[in-house]
């Protein structure tokens, strides 16, 4: 069985904040990284904790201000973070919109599917 991802942070100088095994922070106790709260809130300025609470209610106003406030603790490596997850992102739907790769993976698919 997988560990909870509480389990497996490293406690920081924040009490709500842990950081995973690649030094990401994530709030304790919502399986939610800093970079999942603060980006998202930035794109849409003037966004209040509780009116973000409201859209995400497993996080309450303590979570989102422990990720802001850890932000502005930790700017360039949290900025570095999301910069690294944009580029993972873009390479998997590189990848993924590339048609001689898919060709391959239905073929695959197919084969795998196949009674034997």
């Amino acid at each position: 069985m997988t560990p909870k991802v509480d389990e497996t942070l490293t406690p920081t100088d924040h009490p709500l904040i842990g950081l995973d095994a690649r030094g990401r922070p994530w709030v304790f106790g919502t399986n939610t990284r800093v970079t999942q709260i603060v980006f998202p809130m930035a794109a849409v300025p003037g966004t209040t904790v509780e009116q973000y609470c409201e859209d995400y209610p497993h996080l309450k106003p303590e979570h989102v201000r422990a990720a802001l406030d850890y932000y502005a603790a930790h700017k360039a490596e949290v900025d570095e973070e999301y910069r690294q997850e944009r580029e993972e992102e873009e390479r998997y739907f590189r990848l993924h919109d590339d048609p001689v790769w898919r060709a391959k993976m239905l073929k695959l698919k197919a084969e795998w599917k196949r009674p034997s």
